[in-house]
């Protein structure tokens, strides 16, 4: 007897099933965690089953005794050789009528059912999966997906002066080459001290900054002028004034002038002063769309931008902020002019880092200083005006005398006539050229110099006292953002990653699609291209068996 023969005589079973959610596709799949479990869910899809059939070939339709009406909603089947003793899982993929008696149903091998617990799968070069850890910031490669146009979410301000702004009045920083604190002497006698300097955030400057503020209970930036402007000699050495914040300024100490005003004086620092920026960013996640996938709060979809007073902006991507209080710092110098530097810390995981994600504020208000030159150069010019005239009458009346003398000696007296009248002359000259030096004194009253410099872009925040910082949380707009959301739900994300593929992280169903798949085991080389092949493809593998289909609510496990 043949071994065919033997075969044909053994009882062999079959299964024919409807209601299997699977199809020739092979885009979707079933999990079991052994054959048992596999072997009863199939049982329970079954609506005939045989125990006594002839070897069944795996390319070959099997003819079953039933009409072809009362399997008509076959949709799957299931042998077993008892040569082998291996169930084969199947799709029926036609039931032809043959007499009342007989069908014929064709089948097509579902290599991934039949060699489940067959396959080894190492490592492969995946391209999309839904992941493991679906963390914020774990999953940052760009998705080929349309996000469409940006809007804004949520707004929310820092204000870098915390007073109130009904009563708000900011500093003044005087840049003197000049002691302001210092006698300046008087008119007559001026004196000019120079300032000592200071090293100030870190930075030497060869000249000290003074800060007027009322708040830190100085004198009035207009009292201070107006008594600086009585001493030209000391105005004029004033290099640039700043209308600033306080975030600027650290402690002060306020002393006397001897020209009669209150200042500050800053302590010299080696330090440049960081202090935090308070907490708009505090739980920003929550400031966006609530999404159930969390690479919809990376850079691609959605951002936060940070826009400072002077309109210069910075992106913020979400994936490298603290989850829930990103720690917003402020970095100020004064010297060589005032700028504050806004930075985020940890950005990145670079806790010390703060060239990263960070914007200077710069340009603030510079103002120049107008100097009245006229009681300077009136004083130099008195002074030196009364030395040549009175020199000059000296030499004028001795030698009036002395021609007068000679003339009245010799007993001409036509020659002392002459003489008087030449000294009448030279008398009203010198007469003329000091009312000419007194014009010249008058020309110099109108005679106004500026120094310092002017200008600064934050001029109008300044005036308008508001000096804030705009947060802007930025994302799909709905309709986009509901794409991608379902683009994500059902194909997961892309990760081109080299490793083991996960197909069981998630709780109802994970989809995996690779580039290249490095498959074995016990399986016929017939069947291991079309398996591989569903990986190079990509399919969906489902856990939740009775609700195949159907997408979202698929957290990690």
């Amino acid at each position: 007897m043949s071994l065919e023969a033997v075969y044909a005589m053994q009882a062999n079973e079959l299964m024919i099933c409807a209601d299997v959610p699977l199809d020739a596709s092979q885009v979707r799949q079933l999990s079991f965690a052994d054959k048992n479990e596999q072997y009863n869910y199939f049982r329970s899809k079954a609506i005939r089953v045989f125990n006594d059939f002839k070897y069944i070939r795996e390319h070959r339709g099997v003819k079953v005794p039933v009409n072809a009406e009362e399997i008509g909603n076959a949709c799957y089947l299931c042998f077993k050789n008892q040569a082998s003793g291996k169930w084969y899982y199947a799709f029926v993929t036609q039931v032809i009528y043959i007499n009342p008696e007989t069908s014929l149903v064709n089948f097509e091998i579902d290599v991934y059912q039949t060699f489940l617990f067959d396959m080894v799968i190492k490592e492969c070069d995946i391209s999309r999966e839904h992941v493991s850890d679906d963390t914020l910031g774990n999953n940052t490669i760009a998705e080929p997906v349309d996000v469409g146009d940006f809007v804004i979410v949520h707004e929310d301000k820092y204000d870098l002066d915390s007073s109130d702004e009904t009563d708000r009045e900011y500093p003044f920083i005087i840049f003197s080459a000049v002691d302001l604190l210092a006698d300046p002497g008087t008119l007559e006698e001026p004196k000019v001290n120079g300032s000592q300097g200071g090293l100030y955030n870190g930075l030497p400057s060869g000249v000290r900054p003074y800060v007027i503020s009322i708040k830190d209970g100085t004198s009035s930036i207009t009292s201070v002028m107006e008594k600086i402007s009585e001493y030209p000699w000391v105005s004029q050495s004033i290099l640039a004034i700043y209308a600033c914040t306080f975030e600027l300024i650290g402690t002060v100490t306020v002393r006397e002038s001897a020209m009669g005003f209150s200042v500050g004086i800053l302590s010299n620092s080696s330090i440049p002063a960081e202090t935090p920026a308070g907490s708009p960013l505090i739980n920003w996640g929550k400031n966006f769309p609530a999404y159930e996938n969390k690479k919809m709060y990376t850079s691609q979809f959605s951002f936060i931008e940070m826009v400072l007073p002077n309109g210069s902006r910075t992106i913020l991507k979400p994936e490298f902020l603290h989850p829930t209080f990103p720690d917003i710092r402020c970095l100020s110098t004064i010297v060589p002019y005032p700028q504050i530097y806004i930075h985020t810390r940890d950005y990145c995981g670079a806790q010390d880092d703060f060239l990263l994600n960070g914007n200077t504020i710069s340009g603030f208000p510079c103002f120049p200083v107008q100097n009245n030159t006229y009681p300077l150069q009136a004083a130099q010019a008195e002074a030196t005006n009364t030395l040549v005239h009175s020199q000059n009458r000296s030499n004028i009346f001795w030698d009036t005398v002395g021609n007068v003398a000679q003339a009245v000696f010799t007993g001409d007296p036509l020659n002392v006539l002459s003489t008087g009248i030449d000294a009448y002359k030279n008398v009203r000259s010198e007469l003329q050229s000091s009312e000419r030096d007194r014009q010249r004194i008058g020309q110099m009253q109108t005679n106004v110099s500026l120094t310092g410099a002017s200008g600064g872009g934050l001029a109008p925040f300044i005036a308008k006292k508001k000096m804030e910082i705009l947060y802007r949380w930025w994302t799909l707009k709905p309709e986009f953002a509901k794409k991608v959301s379902q683009f994500f739900d059902v194909y997961g994300y892309k990760v081109s990653r080299f490793g083991i593929p996960d197909l069981n992280s998630r709780k109802r169903y994970n989809y995996i699609k690779c580039n290249n798949v490095n498959i074995y085991g016990n399986i016929p080389n017939e069947f291991l291209q079309p398996l591989r092949n569903m990986f190079l493809n990509g399919f969906t593998i489902w856990h939740d068996r009775e609700h195949v289909g159907i997408y979202g609510n698929n957290g990690i496990k």
